[in-house]
Order: C-alpha cells, then sequence, then structure tokens
C-alpha cells in the first residue's frame, strides 16, 4: 500500500526539520503510537497498539531514520511484531521544500503487514 500527501506548513524548513526529529511530534504524527524513545541518534524504539476485531494488541519494533539530508528530508523506516498480532513494517520518505516562510511537507508511505493484521489491513 502507497500513500502519497503534501502539506503546507506556516513555518520555515529549519522549523519543520527540528519539530521532524522531536519524539513528542513524532508520536503525534504515529497513527496508534503509544511509546517512541531515542534509542541512538538514528534509531527509535515504537510500541503501537493495533486494534484486530475484539483486540487490542501491541506492536513493538525499531523506527530508523535513514538517507538523512539537513533541511532537506529523510526516509524514516520501521518494522513492529506483535506475539499473536502478526507484523506490520513500512516506510516513509519525507522531504521539505521552502516557499518563503512556508514550508512543503511531502511524505509518501508504504507499508504492509502480515499474519492476522494482514487480514484486517
Amino acid at each position: 500500500m502507497s500513500d502519497a500527501r503534501t502539506l503546507r506548513l506556516a513555518t520555515t524548513r529549519a522549523v519543520v526539520w527540528k519539530a521532524l526529529h522531536d519524539v513528542e511530534v513524532l508520536q503525534r504524527c504515529l497513527p496508534n503510537c503509544e511509546q517512541l524513545e531515542w534509542q541512538s541518534a538514528r534509531q527509535l524504539h515504537a510500541i503501537f497498539r493495533v486494534r484486530l476485531g475484539p483486540l487490542h494488541p501491541r506492536l513493538q519494533g525499531t523506527i530508523e531514520l535513514s538517507r538523512i539530508q539537513p533541511l532537506e528530508g529523510y526516509t524514516i523506516s520501521g518494522r513492529f511484531e506483535g506475539a499473536m498480532a502478526g507484523f506490520a513494517e513500512g516506510s516513509c520518505e519525507v522531504r521539505l521544500e521552502g516557499e518563503g516562510e512556508e514550508t512543503l511537507l511531502r511524505y509518501d508511505i508504504r507499508s504492509s503487514a502480515g499474519g492476522k493484521l494482514a487480514r484486517f489491513a
């Protein structure tokens, strides 16, 4: 599955870039993310709560930043597993374009799931 979008933000690329590295901001951008914390300069540990019918299992895994180009963008990717839920994995190409005092945030999300998650996706 792929989903490309563009957001126009009323602030500079520098402010957006800083926000894209703030754990609280990132956590709000990741649906169903319960916990997010830096493990190293490029890796975060994440826990997600998903809905599988009447069950709400947790998926845990690592998010990694790669292809980092300061103030221009990066790739964020991860793989998450749950004991009985299966797995989910995905990546997102994030690109920033400055337009005066505004920033265009372009992102393209690719994701897949396996196990019980795949039946509900």
